[in-house]
């Protein structure tokens, strides 16, 4: 008899459930209706055979049908009131019907027939959690462990259930096992995050969010918990640091610049540097004006005047590190770039442009964490995901890359100009490996339109995908 588990998830932040496996043979695994037709069959030359109506419902929660599953679950237990199997299941069943009340009666019937049942007391811990009865539920969860030591479900559940209690140290200590386990586990890294965060441990809980959404791009309370812990990063860094309050006159200068005025904002700030040369935001926000104005070497030379005055400002490494780029010194840009983020671990828009440099320089996995961190800082941005997506197809994901495209063109904003040429180039190459991709050529037909192409090579990569799949009529 070949068993396989079956772990199941509910919500991001709640507990795992862990099934029994199904007494199904290998060799006979059809699935959907074709399933329940076969064990229906068997019942009827069988009807007494209560593991039958096991296997019955557990078909039918496979097909998302619970009623039908309690229904089977039932007459397990009608058949064989004696079986811990068939409590388990039916109290299974009722919690996902989010009947508490009724659900552990029977998952504590499954574990008083059957005391050595682990994944029965796992699944009384988890019915007993979601019922806030956090002391039982920890309790059943230890049962777990110490019938079945290796159980990743009952681990992570207690250690769900610990944090739940306050005990962050006795969570940590539980999610650092299930993630030596499971390390490829995108929802057990995030929650490993949030347990992190939550004992004050930001650079661990940065770690495992960053894990997270390397595992799963599109797990999008990763991003939320990233963003949350750099901001706390970045609050205690300035916490230690001496503040900085901008002096009148380049308030009125930032104030000028935000209407677009940059001439006089920049007459201004001439003013205010001759007059105090020392000033380091004057130096940061003319160099900021300049760099828009296309004087680039008059930009670098006030912005590095405002990185001697002020190593410690993240906003000025950042500009001085764009100011670099444009200027064609692009490792000394990186260099700048990576001290502003490291500054200030929230600065969004440096860890966008840092992305995009490192995408650009060939080094994708840590352009790939940029941009992902920018992501979980910025509101989304068409840019950001663009330059995502492109990451992922240099590394011949597509899924992945498709996925940040589509999330690129339904964003909102479109400032900055997004790198439609760069995204283009990659969809292209990667068409010269992958031909019939039908939603690769869709992707290069969406993009060519928005950057506003030759309306025949839109519909040329549109009746291609249609071509190579009908369903993209």
């Amino acid at each position: 008899m070949n068993k396989r588990q079956r772990i199941t998830v509910t919500l991001i932040g709640a507990l795992f459930i862990a099934l029994l496996p199904p007494m199904l043979s290998a060799e006979d695994s059809p699935s959907g209706d074709k399933l329940v037709s076969q064990i229906e069959a068997s019942i009827g030359r069988s009807p007494f055979d209560f593991r039958l109506r096991i296997q019955l419902g557990i078909a039918y929660m496979d097909k998302d049908d619970l009623p039908h599953a309690l229904q089977a679950f039932q007459e397990a237990v009608q058949l064989a009131p004696t079986s811990a199997e068939a409590h388990n299941w039916l109290g299974v069943a009722l919690m996902g019907k989010g009947d508490l009340p009724d659900a552990i009666p029977e998952l504590r019937k499954a574990v008083a027939l059957e005391p050595k049942f682990a994944r029965g007391f796992t699944n009384l811990g988890s019915a007993l959690a979601r019922s806030g009865e956090t002391s039982q539920s920890i309790d059943a969860f230890q049962k777990a462990l110490a019938l079945e030591p290796e159980n990743p479900s009952a681990q992570l559940n207690l250690a769900l259930a610990l944090r739940e209690k306050g005990d962050l140290k006795g969570a940590l200590l539980h999610l650092h096992h299930v993630v030596a386990a499971q390390p490829n586990n995108a929802t057990i890294q995030y929650e490993l995050g949030q347990t992190s965060r939550q004992a004050g441990d930001l650079s661990a809980a940065v770690f495992a969010f960053e894990k997270a959404v390397e595992i799963n791009p599109e797990l999008q309370e990763a991003y939320y918990g990233l963003g949350l812990a750099l901001k706390q990063q970045s609050a205690a860094i300035a916490r230690s640091a001496s503040p900085v309050v901008p002096n009148q006159a380049v308030k009125r200068a930032q104030d000028k610049v935000a209407n677009g005025d940059l001439n006089s904002a920049r007459d201004d700030l001439l003013a205010l540097i001759q007059a105090d040369e020392k000033n380091a935001e004057a130096h940061v926000l003319l160099g900021y004006i300049l760099g828009q104005q296309g004087q680039l070497e008059f930009a670098v030379n006030h912005l590095q005047r405002a990185v001697q005055l002020r190593p410690g400002s993240g906003d000025a490494h950042y500009n001085l590190g764009m100011a670099l780029w444009y200027s064609g010194a692009r490792d000394e840009a990186i260099t700048e770039l990576r001290e502003s983020v490291r500054l200030d671990p929230a600065l969004g828009a440096g860890h966008a442009f840092l992305g995009m440099a490192l995408r650009e320089k060939g080094d994708l996995t840590s352009a790939r964490a940029s941009l992902q961190r920018a992501i979980a800082l910025l509101p989304p941005t068409t840019a950001t995901y663009i330059d995502l997506a492109i990451v992922f197809l240099r590394v011949d994901q597509l899924d992945r890359a498709l996925g940040q495209f589509e999330a690129g063109l339904n964003a909102p904003s479109e400032v900055p100009t997004p790198d439609w040429d760069g995204a283009i180039t990659a969809l292209r190459e990667s068409l010269l490996k992958h031909s019939k991709r039908a939603d690769i050529h869709n992707m290069l037909g969406l993009l060519l339109g928005r950057k506003g192409a030759n309306r025949s090579e839109v519909i040329a990569e549109f009746r291609e995908a249609l071509k190579l799949r009908g369903d993209y009529a």
